[in-house]
């Protein structure tokens, strides 16, 4: 691994999570939730256990609690974990703090497993992937879903790369970008900064991997998993297909834990 974009993921979280919320005020989850509930459905989901690995501050999750799912969830940051079930006092969601590296059981017979927001890619080498699809796929029944998303090249070029920076409400936030060759599995990190009135709020470091689609359809099959399909997307979080790195912002992965077998 490249030394020069050594990475905490963990600290920078717990850096992020008092302004996470507003940073991601744009991205609407309702919506995009639904539609991932969508294709979930199209693949045959049935039933509503649900673990949300990487769950930030509840954003990803919620829209389903309130679609009447049993909710369990998990991220590796004290705070964003803390934060995530304060957003979902009332509808019996269980929020765990554990790295998805070292993943335990914490829904044992889950009918879908989501991994969303690009957090597969802070896993950032062969060996991460596979424990961490390992994990999820311990936490699934026979037959259940996994649906995660990656951040695409052109994510990396935009916001790793070259940086941005944009305002929700009294914040402007702001992603350094660090230059780095623009190339299929490598690693590419930013700096996260959010400022209201001038003020630094949060200074947050973030290194992540880019995952090409060969190397995760192997990586879920070395788990134990059957890949299914993979889509793209873009600003407004519709999946279709083909999915095309230099356009799409992410791709969207779905997975099976194979059904078992009537002779096992």
């Amino acid at each position: 691994m490249d030394r020069s974009v050594a990475s905490d993921t963990r600290l920078a979280y717990d850096e992020l999570a008092h302004v996470y919320d507003g940073l991601t005020a744009h991205h609407d989850h309702e919506a995009w939730l639904g539609q991932l509930l969508e294709l979930a459905t199209a693949y045959g989901l049935a039933g509503r256990r649900l673990l949300d690995v990487g769950c930030g501050t509840g954003k990803s999750f919620m829209p389903l609690a309130r679609r009447g799912f049993d909710v369990t969830a998990c991220d590796i940051s004290p705070r964003m974990a803390a934060r995530a079930r304060r957003r979902s006092r009332g509808h019996g969601v269980v929020v765990h703090v554990a790295d998805m590296r070292r993943l335990p059981l914490l829904c044992e017979g889950a009918d879908l497993v989501t991994c969303l927001d690009d957090a597969v890619n802070y896993l950032l080498d062969g060996d991460e992937l596979r424990a961490g699809l390992c994990g999820m796929r311990r936490n699934l029944r026979p037959g259940g879903l996994l649906l995660f998303d990656v951040n695409t090249l052109a994510t990396y070029r935009s916001v790793f790369c070259e940086g941005m920076s944009w305002r929700s409400g009294e914040c402007s936030y702001v992603s350094l970008g660090e230059p780095r060759p623009l190339c299929a599995g490598g690693l590419f990190a930013t700096t996260l900064r959010a400022y209201r009135g001038g003020v630094l709020l949060a200074d947050s470091r973030h290194v992540q991997r880019h995952h090409p689609v060969p190397e995760l359809e192997q990586a879920l099959v070395a788990a134990g998993m059957e890949p299914l399909a993979v889509y793209g997307s873009g600003i407004d979080g519709a999946p279709v297909r083909p999915p095309d790195e230099g356009r799409h912002t992410k791709l969207v992965v779905v997975a099976r834990r194979p059904p078992v077998s009537p002779t096992e």
